[in-house]
């Protein structure tokens, strides 16, 4: 469950970082920002996939 915690506050973090970028029309730091939000989520997909089947074992 910790993995989980950390992964949403980095993922808070950057999604915040994007919103900056885009205000303020960096949209090529944003565009890699999105990469950066994109493999976050995936690491969170799988934590949450691990956590299912440890909840159904």
């Amino acid at each position: 469950m910790e993995d989980y915690s950390e992964v949403m506050l980095e993922c808070n973090a950057v999604l915040k970082d994007i919103h900056k970028a885009a205000l303020a029309r960096k949209f090529e730091l944003a565009r890699q920002l999105t990469e950066s939000l994109n493999f976050l989520t995936q690491e969170l997909s799988m934590t949450f996939g691990k956590l299912y089947q440890n909840d159904k074992n």
